[in-house]
């Protein structure tokens, strides 16, 4: 789980050298471990699975057999004759129907055996053979009391002149198609049965890993035509200047994506196809991997601003060359369409996954981070006039747009400003526009969190706080801030507490941890002390 905090946190704030490459290893190293548990732990739970349907499924077995062995032959054994009269024939006929009505559900049961048993061999279920042998036992035994059966009939039919009705209603039983849940049916018929609306959450479950799966496998596919098809191709000497020379913003890292999906994570889906509700595992496991999706998005407004001032014709030339049925940005706006579609899916999985919201649930905010820290990184590229290396600032954890209200300012009147809060510092910056109409920020000022402290209520108007530094809030020396929303005024008070908790305990833990230092005078401080106390002595004296 480490690799999910540090990708929801923008990874460790460490500034240290060796700190980073040792933690670096030793993140690597959990992660391998990580991965290695839950790959032993998706194919134990997978066994278990299917350990527990054929611990059903037999019990469905020994059920026929039983309701045969105890029923339906006490009742052949009992109905050898076909009566001495008609009305005793009449009356027999009319019993018959009465144990037949009883034996339908038995009769559905079997069929429904027979049919799952060729879904799990299908599935590759390990207990297929004594699955298939149960079925085989099953099978026999009531084609045998069924046989048996089947004469009786006939000899009440042939005394009564009856034939016709009751073989219609076979036949047509017989031609039925099997069940679509013949699997919740069998497995799920046991002493404990499970209520019908969690067997609809089993199924739905179903439905949405097999939607995950089935589009992830289109998306690399997708990927795969976009780089033969269009990257590929412009090896070419056709292509245009301005287009060759830009092919990597023209693109980004669609490759490197291409490659992640490819390789790893569509064979990491697949091991959670029989455990949907354990998928959120997959996403948690590779958080870090999404970061080129973050690199992806952030490149986006360049691909398509160079796509317009210097692709012109050329791609539509590759499109008809390669009959794809998509121009290029349809190919381009795909890794930003998948993002969205795994929040869709892991919302619709925890939405019928009671008792594994957990995992689905950090999977799902793992998802909704990758496109808050693709606008995050976008803006902060826009940053410029910061001296500060914004590598060492690390990732921005909250960005947006304010009203301001500085106390160093002659003119007391509120300023649009845009503010980055990092771990250690919280930058102001201005927005304006160059001679081309692109936005860019210019740096004015930051504040050092473990300097700052926090007013969350200023009267008359609930979306404004104020920051100041200080043993107390003098009102001449708060800076205001005014957000757009209650909700990202609040946003932002919560995570600046945090952080200034955060550095607050980490200076106590510091100071606490700290040895204590001998002090050792120097020469040129013993000549100091020694004048000044002579100095003192010689007042005394006078």
């Amino acid at each position: 789980m480490q690799t999910y905090k540090d990708f929801k946190k923008g990874g460790p704030q460490i500034t240290n050298l060796d700190k980073i490459c040792s933690g670096s290893a030793t993140l690597d190293q959990l992660l391998q471990q990580e991965n290695l548990v839950l790959e032993y732990w998706t194919v134990k739970k997978k066994k278990l699975e299917q350990c527990h349907q054929y611990v059903l499924f037999e019990q469905s077995a020994k059920q026929a057999l039983d309701w045969i062995k105890d029923y339906g032959e006490a009742y052949l054994a009992t109905h050898q004759h076909v009566g001495n009269s008609q009305q005793e024939t009449e009356a027999l006929r009319k019993e018959y129907y009465d144990f037949r009505s009883r034996a339908k559900e038995t009769r559905e049961s079997v069929r429904l055996l027979l049919s799952l048993a060729d879904s799990f061999m299908a599935k590759g279920n390990i207990h297929a053979n004594s699955i298939r042998q149960w079925c085989d036992a099953v099978d026999k035994r009531y084609k045998d009391f069924s046989v048996r059966l089947d004469k009786y009939r006939h000899k009440l039919e042939a005394k009564l002149g009856v034939k016709e009705e009751v073989q219609k209603e076979e036949k047509k039983d017989d031609q039925r198609h099997s069940d679509s849940s013949i699997e919740d049916k069998v497995l799920h018929h046991t002493p404990k049965e499970l209520t019908e609306e969690k067997r609809k959450s089993a199924r739905r479950r179903e439905f949405i890993m097999a939607e995950l799966l089935q589009t992830e496998r289109t998306y690399v596919k997708d990927l795969e035509t976009c780089v033969k098809c269009y990257i590929n191709a412009m090896s070419e000497q056709s292509c245009p200047p301005g287009i060759w020379s830009r092919q990597k913003v023209v693109f980004g890292n669609i490759e490197e994506i291409y490659e992640f999906h490819n390789k790893i994570f569509l064979k990491e889906l697949e091991k959670y196809e029989t455990i949907p509700e354990d998928v959120g595992h997959c996403f948690v496991t590779w958080a870090s991997k999404f970061s080129i999706y973050v690199t992806y998005c952030r490149n986006k407004p360049d691909s398509n601003q160079t796509l317009v001032e210097h692709a012109g014709g050329y791609f539509e030339e590759l499109q008809q060359k390669a009959s794809l049925a998509e121009p290029l940005a349809s190919y381009l706006i795909k890794p930003v369409q998948r993002i969205t579609k795994y929040q869709l899916l892991l919302k619709d999985l925890l939405a019928c996954c009671e008792g594994h919201m957990g995992e689905i649930k950090d999977g799902l905010e793992v998802m909704m981070c990758v496109p808050k820290k693709a606008n995050d990184a976008m803006h902060l590229s826009m940053l410029e006039g910061l001296e500060d290396n914004l590598e060492a600032l690390g990732e921005v954890f909250l960005q947006d747009q304010f009203l301001v209200w500085d106390p160093k300012q002659l003119i007391r009147k509120g300023r649009e400003r845009h503010l980055f809060l990092f771990d250690m510092c919280l930058i102001f910056a201005k927005e304006v526009k160059d001679s081309n109409g692109k936005a860019k920020y210019m740096f004015k000022f930051k504040l050092m969190i473990p300097d700052l402290n926090i007013t969350e209520h200023i009267e008359g108007d609930e979306t404004k706080f104020a920051l100041w530094t200080g043993r107390a809030p003098i009102s001449d020396y708060r800076i205001i801030l005014k957000s757009n929303n209650l909700d990202t005024k609040q946003n932002w008070v919560k995570k600046l507490r945090e952080l200034m908790q955060e550095r607050m305990t980490y200076m106590h833990e510091a100071l606490r941890d700290k040895p204590p230092t001998l002090f050792k005078p120097t020469q040129a401080s013993k000549a100091f002390h020694t004048s000044t106390k002579m100095s003192l002595l010689g007042d005394v004296r006078r």
